[in-house]
């Protein structure tokens, strides 16, 4: 084997955590699974497991941040809670693509919507957020109902509050794609 092969694995350590443990449980079963030879495990075996280690924290990191650009209003109202929960989403999940920051960010706010881990009123957030980025950039008019009135989540993001609670209340929102990402956001009070 060559040079090719040893980068696709250390790719591999650095992105994938479950490849990663398995490594340093068996590096000569998993070095051998991803069809690597007897001497390229060793060259990579020497590779300090810190220097791995840190390294995919820092992309890891990286990734977070990107997400944080297209969710800001999750990663407000999580607080520090966002570092943790996207530290979870990103041990399984590995984004790919041109478009990989935005299927990272729509990956992550389905796991927490769809998660108990959060608030109802935090779910209900980060699923209109959702709706905003899937209108904005597949330019596809969303129709969704939620528990609490997160039109409030949007202003108050705007103001930079966000520790105003919401109305509990069954609101139907149409979020419409207009030009430059922008949206056009219709609303009605159901409760």
């Amino acid at each position: 084997m060559g040079l090719a092969e040893q980068q696709a694995a250390l790719a591999k350590l650095y992105t994938d955590g479950t490849a990663r443990k398995a490594f340093y449980k068996n590096a000569q079963e998993a070095g051998s699974s991803w069809g690597l030879s007897d001497a390229d495990i060793r060259e990579i075996v020497l590779v300090p497991r810190e220097q791995i280690e840190g390294f995919a924290r820092s992309l890891v990191a990286k990734r977070r941040g990107e997400v944080e650009k297209f969710l800001p209003m999750t990663h407000r109202f999580l607080g520090p809670d966002f570092n943790s929960l996207f530290h979870r989403h990103a041990e399984t999940y590995l984004p790919a693509g041109a478009q990989r920051h935005r299927a990272d960010a729509l990956a992550f706010a389905s796991s927490i919507a769809s998660g108990s881990g959060c608030a109802e009123h935090i779910r209900d957030i980060v699923r209109f957020e959702q709706s905003l980025l899937i209108a904005r950039s597949m330019r596809r008019p969303q129709l969704r109902l939620f528990r609490y009135d997160v039109r409030m989540a949007d202003k108050m993001e705007a103001a930079g509050n966000a520790a105003v609670s919401l109305d509990r209340a069954l609101v139907c929102l149409l979020i419409w794609p207009m030009r430059w990402g922008q949206v056009h956001i219709i609303g009605i009070r159901l409760s």
